[in-house]
């Protein structure tokens, strides 16, 4: 059996990560939220100080918080306590001139436990922080990384969103194909898996036949015409892999409900 398996899946994780790290509207902040517009991005500038030409050069040596870096804060496989997060952030300002930062939780043994009461009510700590400092708190939507499966990978290892989804997770499409020599009567169980498309090409007039149709009751059965001919069948199945399927709207919003609804549900 040849199986196509997109190499995007490992890709797009970080991609989208990274993006809903850095354009989430539901970053929380003091000051106004910015949606990434550079025409908006500008205009915030402008209100706090004049951007001209006389003073670009202090803008570079001294730029806004506005510009500054916001890496990843990682909550780092260990017990987070309410001084350990003043301190830190503190010095992330006066010692590291960041602009911001997102918390990333990650490894086994963090605590207090995910998405609970005591973990929401330390992450209430970082986000009054970041108001008394003006720093920008972005929300990272995962438990380790990368994105997609609510702890399973470089989290706990627990496939929170596969336990209760399972369909949600990512899948692939897998061609079995055969090569039959006609004139001849051709049967054979389908694959397991949901049926995509069944395909027979002349190898060598490229002549192309859909036999989709043709599939009944778990079972094609094709009288084969004359010539060598590939005969392929499309099924679309899960991978195994614990992330959703980001190609999914309704599986991406099962995981936005899990990972990202329970911050709103707190802070809004």
């Amino acid at each position: 059996m040849r199986t196509i398996k997109s190499h995007t899946k490992l890709l797009f994780p970080v991609l989208l990560s990274l993006i809903l790290l850095i354009c989430s509207p539901h970053t929380i902040n003091s000051q106004n939220r910015y949606s990434g517009n550079r025409n908006l991005l500008i205009r915030q500038v402008n209100s706090d100080s004049v951007l001209d030409k006389s003073n670009m050069k202090d803008f570079f040596a001294n730029p806004p918080l506005v510009f500054k870096p916001r890496p990843l804060w990682f909550w780092n496989n260990t017990t987070i306590t309410s001084a350990g997060i003043t301190e830190q952030m503190q010095k992330f300002k006066d010692n590291s001139g960041y602009g911001g930062f997102g918390i990333l939780p990650f490894g086994g043994n963090l605590m207090p436990k995910y998405l609970g009461n005591d973990y929401f009510t330390l992450y209430g700590v970082a986000v009054k922080k970041a108001n008394e400092l003006g720093l920008k708190l972005c929300i990272y939507n995962e438990y380790g990384f990368p994105s997609g499966s609510v702890g399973a990978m470089n989290g706990d290892g627990i496939p929170r969103l596969m336990n209760k989804y399972p369909d949600a997770t990512i899948k692939r499409l897998d061609k079995i194909e055969a090569t039959i020599i006609g004139p001849r009567a051709y049967s054979r169980v389908l694959p397991a898996g949901t049926l995509m498309s069944i395909v027979a090409m002349n190898t060598v007039t490229k002549e192309r036949i859909d036999l989709t149709s043709t599939a009944a009751n778990g079972t094609i059965n094709w009288n084969v015409p004359e010539g060598l001919w590939k005969f392929m069948i499309f099924v679309c199945v899960k991978d195994g892999d614990p992330n959703v399927d980001y190609l999914d709207p309704d599986a991406v919003d099962k995981f936005i409900e899990m990972a990202q609804q329970p911050y709103y549900d707190h802070f809004k």
